[in-house]
């Protein structure tokens, strides 16, 4: 487990973080800020491929992994002295990633598509905060940046947190939970020891983040960047914490939240 939940984050990490590439389409920052962000898709990706070297994994998925992260490597390699990028070109290897990340989940649970669907909700929530939060940053290192930018990337995380929470409010009602063979609603497991810390899932991964994404649009909104960038310090922390959380769930009992 303390394997398996690191290397499932960093892979869907390296998968799709390049995506939020795509936020502003065709428009350019700089290229310190397309260096930077590459390489860590490429760094945290690399964790990932290195961790799965110590679970019970079938060759092809590795042999996969470990073409994944040469093609991302040849991709940061190719714009790393280019001022701009091509975000299509960027976007091949998330799609091998996304593969790769699909074929770890099938060897550990048994997916269905709920279960694909939200795994990859949570891999972007907690991207594009990171991605939101570097961004920030960058409004202190480029001179009249457009705002424009870090809006549409803060509007983004605000809509996959909403989708969030209501995907929770949806599991509590409709999910059941399997405990000593025994079938439990997901609302009265709620109140059981194993169940507490969803409560924290929930706080942490989906309520706490969407407030303070939404203060932080606000700040943006007011061309307050550094406050922005604070609060979304922040939300990054709070998913990160929340993402934990749900993937031991899912691991220890199935559980797509």
């Amino acid at each position: 487990m303390l394997i398996v939940i690191p290397a499932l984050t960093c892979v869907i990490f390296g998968s799709a973080y390049p995506l939020f590439f795509w936020t502003n389409y065709n428009k350019t920052v700089n290229r310190s800020f397309y260096r930077f962000n590459l390489g860590l898709a490429t760094i945290i990706g690399s964790v990932g491929l290195f961790f799965m070297w110590f679970i019970d994994l079938s060759i092809q998925t590795k042999i996969g992994a470990g073409i994944w992260i040469a093609l991302l490597m040849a991709v940061t390699a190719y714009f790393w002295n280019k001022a701009s990028i091509k975000e299509w070109i960027v976007t091949i290897p998330s799609l091998l990633g996304g593969i790769v990340f699909f074929q770890i989940l099938e060897q550990l649970v048994v997916l269905d598509w709920s279960m694909r669907i939200v795994s990859v909700l949570s891999g972007l929530i907690i991207c594009n905060a990171l991605f939101a939060m570097i961004l920030g940053h960058w409004y202190l290192n480029v001179a009249q940046l457009p705002i424009i930018y870090l809006q549409r990337v803060t509007k983004v995380l605000l809509i996959l947190l909403v989708l969030r929470l209501v995907w929770d409010l949806y599991a509590v009602i409709a999910t059941e939970v399997t405990i000593l063979g025994t079938i439990v609603p997901l609302f009265n497991f709620l109140h059981l020891i194993d169940g507490v810390f969803i409560y924290l899932a929930f706080f942490f991964g989906a309520l706490f983040p969407l407030i303070i994404t939404f203060m932080a649009l606000k700040s943006v909104m007011m061309n307050a960047t550094q406050s922005a960038t604070g609060l979304l310090y922040i939300g990054v922390i709070s998913v990160a914490m929340g993402d934990l959380i749900y993937k031991y769930y899912l691991l220890q009992y199935g559980l797509v939240l």
